[in-house]
């Protein structure tokens, strides 16, 4: 769960962006422990917001990667960012291994790879 009073929502941003951006720090700052289920209703609370901003910015970090919606709709479980970080990294080095390959592509003149 949240640490108690550490997030505060800005007052010139829409709801949920304050609450994505909250819950996005939360996540990668690991306060909210990997692959635990959340119930929406006491993240709501700790947050101080209704269910329907709460319910954008899930889906939202859902799309990044970062939650993944359990069954019931009231629960959403969190997955460890750090895995999805060397995911990428993973990636990221098997396409430059393809880049440096006989016969690789290389990028375009004026563009990173």
């Amino acid at each position: 769960m949240l640490p108690h009073n550490t997030y505060r929502l800005a007052s010139r941003e829409p709801t949920w962006k304050g609450v994505y951006r909250n819950l996005r720090l939360a996540i990668l700052n690991l306060e909210i422990a990997p692959d635990t289920r959340q119930d929406e209703v006491k993240l709501a609370a700790a947050l101080g917001v209704s269910r329907t901003p709460l319910r954008e910015a899930l889906s939202r970090l859902e799309m990044d990667g970062l939650i993944s919606a359990a069954t019931g709709g009231s629960c959403t479980s969190i997955t460890d960012p750090r895995e999805n970080l060397a995911d990428a990294y993973h990636l990221r080095a098997q396409l430059e291994e393809l880049r440096r390959a006989p016969g690789g592509r290389t990028s375009a003149p004026g563009r990173s790879f």
